[in-house]
């Protein structure tokens, strides 16, 4: 026992007790640790990179090994070794039959074909079996013909193939092609020139062609999720990159490639249909037209873009990229998807070149929830301070406005355009109202259908009308549609509420799309101001439209 005051002496060759169970700390080898981002290690992970740097034995300053590697150590002699138990001997073996492996590989193969289809979490299937080594196994000649039969003492040479069985044969041949030559058709013949040639191409006809501008391109496909390939809608097949497509399939399988049909408006509809219908057997394919006020499948693009967003849910962000030939329209998609103009637009090609990251544009629809705004990647995007007409509409008191509407109003009437209506639903307030307000009627107002054609619009009701009853209705004081229609539904819901004397209805939905003007066609007259400006109209209005229940007489 050591004395007061006199200090323990450490064994420095005493081994520190090793912590069992729940180990702390933040080292990327504890596989204890908190899952803060993607792509941690796992536990196997851990294990392997573990057993890779105790590979090798200890040795001190003299080199003698302090410690041993793994599966090296030494035993007294005569000490008796035993292996150690595992309950795995005594289980069933993991079998697959030939039935069932030939399933999984023509279910497999026809999901990894398929581009509407996507494999989640491959790393833990079995794909290697898809790649059958009999199919994809470069020949080898020494397996079918062996050396010594080929090149030693005893080669079995085999007869050459001979086009003629005698001399006179060959010679006849000889004076037939000799009689039949063209000097004229003869390319490889090498002619003798003045010494004067062709003017050379102006070098705009090679714009877009140099190392760097490919360096380019590969930078846009591996900084992005999500690749947009733009195609010329009056020649598709002749601006489709090969060489882009082959190398996503066999380097970059994970990503996802889309084709954009840009300047669908030059070519007749059934051109647009049939090249829509031709290429989506192989890529998801969208006929578009980009301008920036009357624009064409920018709501159909941003909604097959946040269905991809739905696979990468660890990321707060996905990154969209955009490459085509010269002159086929990225940056005008890019000015049509931010409704004002970022990128400079110019008939000459090459007038965009370089990459430019994280050009967000907002995506309609907007959740405080999942905020993942699109990042789209691609080159001229030049940096303007937002103007505030852009976030009229958005402030917190506008919210509160909302939701004072949706707690004051029997009936809710939500305003899209017909243009595009999904982009102009607030999944929010739907949601909001299924969760806590059950009670309230929900109706869809599909305004401003005189701008779309009517077969448009009846898709689109039908489309609509599976979730929520959706009226198709033309704001205007003279010369209104669907009115009458919305004023008869207004009083049978009326009817299920006897005991108020009056109910109320009102009208939300996105800035511009007409909540102003279906108050003037219901009053008959102008009572609210209307503006093309997005958030001019932002205080409630107290009792526009009230039905009465009991005499269905409008106010």
């Amino acid at each position: 026992m050591p004395r007061r005051g006199e200090k323990v002496k450490r064994n420095k060759n005493a081994k520190t007790p090793k912590k069992e169970g729940f180990q702390s700390g933040s080292h990327s080898l504890n596989p204890d640790r908190p899952k803060t981002h993607a792509g941690q290690r796992d536990r196997a992970t851990i294990k392997r990179l573990l057993m890779y740097k105790n590979s090798k034995p200890q040795r001190n300053d003299k080199g003698v090994i302090v410690k041993p590697a793994p599966f090296q150590g030494r035993v007294p002699s005569g000490t008796q070794s035993r292996v150690e138990p595992n309950r795995k001997w005594f289980g069933n073996t993991r079998v697959v039959g030939q039935g069932a492996l030939q399933t999984f590989q023509d279910e497999l193969g026809k999901a990894v074909k398929d581009p509407y289809r996507v494999v989640m979490r491959p790393t833990k299937l079995p794909v290697t079996l898809l790649n059958e080594r009999a199919t994809h196994q470069r020949a080898h000649l020494l397996d079918v013909e062996k050396f010594e039969s080929t090149f030693g003492p005893k080669a079995q040479r085999k007869k050459p193939n001979m086009k003629f069985d005698c001399l006179t044969e060959l010679v006849s041949h000889a004076e037939t092609t000799t009689t039949g030559y063209d000097k004229e058709k003869d390319r490889d013949l090498v002619v003798e020139t003045d010494g004067v040639r062709d003017k050379a191409k102006e070098w705009i006809m090679f714009a877009g062609q140099s190392k760097r501008i490919w360096n380019e391109l590969y930078k846009v496909v591996d900084s992005s999720d999500i690749l947009l390939q733009v195609l010329d809608a009056r020649d598709p097949m002749g601006t489709r990159c090969p060489t882009i497509e082959k190398f996503l399939k066999e380097e970059k399988p994970f990503k996802h490639l889309v084709f954009i049909l840009n300047k669908c408006d030059l070519v007749p509809t059934w051109v647009t249909k049939r090249w829509v219908a031709t290429l989506s057997a192989e890529y998801p394919t969208l006929a578009f037209h980009a301008s920036i006020t009357n624009s064409f499948g920018k709501g159909p693009l941003i909604n097959i873009l946040r269905q991809f967003g739905k696979l990468h849910v660890d990321k707060k962000q996905i990154s969209v990229g955009l490459i085509g030939y010269p002159n086929v329209g990225k940056s005008s998609i890019i000015n049509t998807l931010k409704a004002k103009k970022v990128v400079k637009v110019a008939p000459i090609p090459g007038e965009t070149k370089e990459l430019v990251s994280h050009a967000e544009t907002t995506t309609t629809g907007y959740d405080k929830e999942k905020d993942r705004d699109l990042v789209v990647e691609t080159d001229g995007v030049r940096d303007k301070a937002k103007e505030w007409i852009m976030f009229a509409g958005q402030s917190k008191r506008i919210w509160n406005e909302l939701y004072k509407v949706v707690d004051s109003s029997d009936i809710l009437l939500q305003v899209l355009d017909a243009r595009d209506p999904m982009g102009t639903r607030c999944p929010t307030i739907e949601k909001f109202l299924k969760e806590e307000k059950p009670f309230k009627h929900l109706v869809f107002i599909l305004n401003k259908c005189d701008l779309v054609p009517t077969w448009v619009t009846k898709r689109w009701v039908a489309t609509l009308s599976a979730e929520y009853p959706t009226l198709a209705f033309h704001a205007s004081i003279t010369n209104s549609f669907g009115k009458g229609p919305l004023i008869n539904i207004l009083r049978q819901f009326g009817k299920l509420h006897v005991d108020k004397k009056q109910i109320s209805v009102g009208l939300i939905g996105y800035p511009n799309v007409g909540k102003s003007s279906i108050i003037n066609t219901l009053k008959a007259k102008k009572v609210v101001k209307v503006a093309p400006i997005p958030g001019e109209t932002k205080v409630r209005l107290e009792q526009l439209a009230c039905f009465r229940s009991r005499d269905r007489k409008r106010v």
